[in-house]
């Protein structure tokens, strides 16, 4: 049948519809209306198929069947846009298999030029965030003073919110030039709603500070151009206030009591109790006030004796570690350093951590590593003491620290800040130990091998850190001491008691157990002196003959220097 050219209306498609289901028209001699609107557009009938047709330059493009393009006007939209594809010499196929699956001119669209831009190396969101990462947070930064390190603790904030479930669901495949205000804002609330307001405000924080980036340095791959960033408008919808909460020096003591008794949590199925090397993160932080991501990255050969104070040792934090990325040295009273000891405990290896943990694989992998404890892991004690953590919620577990405000492990800078001062010690000192800023601040590059050189630079003010150390540290030592006290009964016979105690626990490196009598620290220092002496008797054994080389071997043993 010959073709028919019309201006294809609904009476052409009714037509065409009653042809197909009648099947009088096969491939051979197809029934055809030729569209005079929309030039090369058909409407044919072969057999019982009644589908649009696009004529282009001596070629044939399927456009869809009649069902699915239901009218004139529908058909001539897309054979337009086919027809403009075919001109610039690209195919039609990607855009009509989109078609197919999304039935939206506009999504098909967006979908073809998304594929084209891929194609030709556009960013999405996840190669934008492994660019910034790699790029820039994981690279040094120029100042005019200095070069300073770049920070674990941003790398590890930029991984942890632009890695969450809902990034890689709805926003890792997403092309950067297509990231709108609403996905943002989707990402930032379902943030919210699983991890607090917190993490909605960090994900904005981290999606504009990339975007910014790569609008700057990566124009053409991100797409971003020179235009408008909308995406600092993003609203966090929530803006932390400064913080004024702190611990009393009785509040201290008590979750450190407690810490120590419910070593073993009650009402859990599995009887595991807390490492000694978590309780000593939690002591440690209470003792010194450092961040918790420093302390549990200290290594021990970044320890060493403080030669302007007998019995002292000095801790090195690198630069890279600080958050100030100033290198900082910290004198440790000798009681503190004893924590080192105890962290070791339960540790069947020889770690290089200040803080090892007893694991020595990461989570899905089978290589053994020598891990330190997690930065996590004060704060997951304290949730574990409040009740929190998800098996306490799952079992109902009451808050063994109900009484005391909630804190987290940074509340305790501003105890040590706030009761210093109360105590009359001269704000430097507490800044000094806090690593604030100084009107000297020297940032030398930290090299392990200059270790002993940079502890004792003048910028470190180690006399002024001594004296806030061990103000501070005495301070808590003797609300330990009356807390422990409070907790016995009245008329104990302290000193019998004790005695038993140390005729019980013969060995603390095989573990210090929670004892009323005696704190851990005094426990240890009344069983070092039996040690020491031991070691002294053995020697002397063993060396006899040689008169010097034992008096050279007892100086060493009785200087309280770690190992």
């Amino acid at each position: 049948m010959p073709t028919q050219r019309v201006e294809i209306g609904p009476k052409h498609i009714e037509d065409a519809k009653e042809a197909g289901e009648a099947k009088n028209f096969t491939s051979r001699d197809p029934l055809i209306f030729a569209d005079v609107v929309e030039k090369g557009l058909q409407l044919r009938v072969q057999g019982g198929t009644v589908s649009w047709i696009l004529k282009f330059n001596g070629s044939s493009k399927g456009l869809g069947k009649i069902a699915e393009l239901k009218t004139a006007k529908a058909a001539r939209e897309r054979a337009a846009h086919v027809r403009a594809l075919m001109r610039r010499g690209e195919s039609a196929d990607e855009y009509l298999r989109s078609f197919a699956v999304s039935k939206d001119h506009a999504k098909a669209v967006a979908d073809v030029e998304s594929r084209k831009a891929r194609a030709e190396g556009a960013w999405t969101w996840k190669e934008l965030a492994e660019a910034y990462l790699a790029e820039y947070l994981s690279q040094p930064k120029a100042t005019k003073a200095s070069v300073k390190p770049p920070s674990k603790d941003s790398v590890k904030d930029y991984k942890r919110y632009t890695g969450t479930q809902h990034h890689q669901k709805y926003l890792d495949d997403v092309l950067v030039k297509d990231i709108t205000p609403e996905l943002i804002e989707k990402v930032r609330d379902l943030a919210r709603d699983s991890n607090g307001l917190n993490a909605g405000r960090k994900v904005v924080q981290w999606i504009s500070s990339s975007m910014s980036w790569g609008q700057e340095h990566h124009k053409g791959k991100t797409g971003l151009g020179i235009g408008f960033a909308w995406w600092k408008a993003v609203s966090p919808r929530h803006v932390p206030t400064a913080r004024s909460r702190y611990l009393t020096l009785e509040q201290i003591a008590r979750v450190l009591y407690i810490a120590e008794k419910y070593k073993e949590l009650p009402g859990r199925k599995q009887k595991k109790e807390v490492s000694e090397a978590a309780l000593s993160a939690l002591w440690w932080i209470v003792l010194t006030a450092q961040r918790t991501s420093a302390s549990m990255n200290l290594l021990r050969s970044m320890l060493v004796p403080d030669r302007e104070t007998a019995g002292w040792i000095v801790a090195a934090f690198p630069a890279e570690d600080m958050k100030s990325k100033r290198y900082h040295a910290l004198p440790i009273p000798p009681r503190v350093a004893l924590l080192f000891e105890r962290a070791k405990i339960g540790v069947e290896r020889d770690s290089a951590w200040a803080f090892p943990s007893k694991k020595v694989r990461r989570p899905k992998s089978d290589q053994i590593e020598d891990l330190h404890i997690h930065d996590g892991t004060v704060n997951l004690l304290i949730r574990r003491l409040r009740g929190k953590d998800p098996v306490s919620v799952k079992i109902g577990a009451s808050d063994l620290l109900e009484g005391i405000p909630h804190f987290s492990p940074h509340d305790l800078r501003r105890s040590l800040a706030t009761i210093l001062s109360d105590m009359m010690i001269e704000g430097a000192a507490a800044s000094a130990v806090l690593d604030h800023s100084s009107e000297t601040p020297d940032r030398m590059a930290f090299q392990e091998a200059d270790i002993t050189r940079m502890v004792y630079n003048r910028s470190q003010r180690l006399s002024l850190k001594r004296k806030a150390m061990e103000a501070w540290t005495e301070a808590v030592f003797e609300a330990v001491e009356m807390e422990w006290k409070r907790n016995r009964p009245k008329g104990f016979d302290t000193f019998n008691a004790q005695q038993r105690t140390l005729a019980r626990v013969k060995d603390v490196s095989l573990g210090l157990p929670f004892d009323e009598n005696l704190t851990w620290y005094q426990l240890i220092e009344r069983r070092q002196p039996e040690k020491r002496n031991l070691e002294i008797e053995l020697r002397k054994r063993e060396q006899s003959e040689n008169e010097e080389n034992f008096y050279d071997f007892e100086k060493n043993t009785s200087d309280t220097s770690l190992k």
